[in-house]
């Protein structure tokens, strides 16, 4: 009986070794994955700073353009980390926020396009009616782009695809199958096995293929809190191409979802034209300076925003922004969440909603680098109409938000 509690020891002791390697060697891989896309930003701003001064205006927009191509990878490779903590300490959350599943697989498409090699192109049929439906938006695209960036790494001429399809529509629910398929080189028996293994990737040492090891396992673990199952057909066949001659073989990845169906009219605004009022007063309070310079050089210069004549002040701390708030009424502030070892983002909000309610009501809308369900409740319990993840939503996705939620308050102040 010793001997056998020892020989159990022993092989928990192993597996505990074991893990704690592939746990030392997905760190070291992580920070490689992050020096790599760092260092082409910082090459890029060089590089960019140095043509800027002769005025080779294609050159620079052309690096900026793949500054942003590897700030993209660098956020989804952060949200795949994030996500991941979260479910291994069991706080991983799902909303059910409203939302166009064409208009989330088109962003998907968008981000995939960006990562595109020469003979590789990018095929996609969408639903063919427009369907709003109650989930989790971005954990469903974090799927899609996880399943499509890995069809890209083993696939090098042909193309991916997107593929949703309507199985069922009962009034109340819709049932849609998602699939992302390749013409790469397929998957073996034995390596459909270990495909959605925790750090599978690093345990076959692929050599020159980008990812953390992390992007099928969490991608499985997301689709099965969602209610489904990730499989895998390979070879997969997606029949002969018009002028393509031999059908090709691949992999195909598919998982089917249930969901609720929500009114389009929580969205509708969205279509709306731009016309944001000008003449507006901003506040942007924020304890990083870099911050503040970038959200207020967007809100004077930059798409929808050029030409309004928007007045934009900024606070470092909570404090400082009460008391600039104590004097002059602000349209829109943008609160951070955090803001060192003052009052929080929420905190200073409760303070203005009292103080503010005998002149007028601002847009307070909250930005945080954690942007979980969480931390949504809190932002709205504190008074915030809304909370925007950093890195910072792009200009024109930004002015949409804040044309719909100024619509929206004038539409309620009008109904009082």
């Amino acid at each position: 009986m010793g001997a056998l509690f020892h020989d159990m020891r022993a092989e928990l002791h192993a597996k505990k070794l074991e893990h704690a390697e592939a746990e030392a060697d997905y760190t070291a891989f992580l920070f490689h994955e992050l020096r790599n896309p760092l260092n082409s930003i910082s090459a890029g701003i060089d590089y960019a700073i140095d043509y800027a001064a002769v005025d080779t205006i294609s050159a620079v927009q052309e690096e900026l353009r793949q500054m942003s191509r590897v700030m993209d990878h660098v956020t989804q490779l952060l949200d795949n980390v994030l996500d991941m903590s979260k479910l291994s300490a069991n706080q991983l959350v799902l909303g059910c926020d409203p939302f166009d599943v064409n208009e989330e697989l088109t962003s998907v498409c968008h981000a995939i396009g960006h990562l595109l090699k020469p003979g590789v192109e990018l095929r996609k049929q969408l639903l063919e009616t427009v369907t709003f439906v109650g989930g989790s938006p971005r954990h469903l695209r974090q799927v899609l782009i996880n399943l499509l960036s890995n069809a890209l790494k083993f696939t090098t001429s042909g193309f991916v695809s997107l593929v949703v399809l309507m199985l069922s529509d009962d009034g109340d629910r819709v049932c849609l199958q998602f699939q992302a398929g390749d013409t790469g080189c397929g998957v073996s028996e034995e390596g459909r096995a270990r495909l959605f293994r925790k750090y599978a990737q690093l345990s076959r040492g692929q050599e020159g293929q980008k990812g953390t090891g992390l992007g099928l396992y969490l991608s499985q673990e997301l689709v099965r809190l969602m209610g489904g199952l990730i499989e895998v057909v390979s070879p997969w066949s997606p029949g002969p191409q018009p002028n393509e001659g031999p059908t090709r073989t691949g992999t195909m990845m598919y998982f089917t979802l249930e969901f609720p169906k929500r009114q389009a009219s929580t969205r509708a605004m969205s279509s709306l034209p731009l016309d944001l009022p000008t003449g507006l007063r901003v506040l942007v309070v924020d304890d990083e300076l870099s911050n503040r310079m970038l959200l207020t050089r967007v809100l004077t210069t930059m798409g929808a925003f050029k030409g309004l004549e928007w007045v934009v002040e900024e606070a470092c701390d909570g404090s400082q922004a009460l008391e600039k708030y104590q004097s002059t009424f602000y349209n829109i502030i943008f609160m951070d969440q955090n803001m060192g070892d003052g009052p929080t983002g929420q905190q200073v909000t409760r303070q203005m909603r009292k103080m503010g309610a005998e002149r007028g009501r601002p847009l307070i809308l909250g930005i945080s680098g954690n942007c979980t369900e969480n931390d949504k409740q809190l932002s709205s319990e504190s008074g915030q109409d809304t909370l925007f993840p950093k890195p910072f939503p792009r200009h024109v996705d930004l002015a949409q938000a804040i044309n719909i939620m100024l619509k929206k308050e004038k539409q309620a102040s009008a109904s009082q």
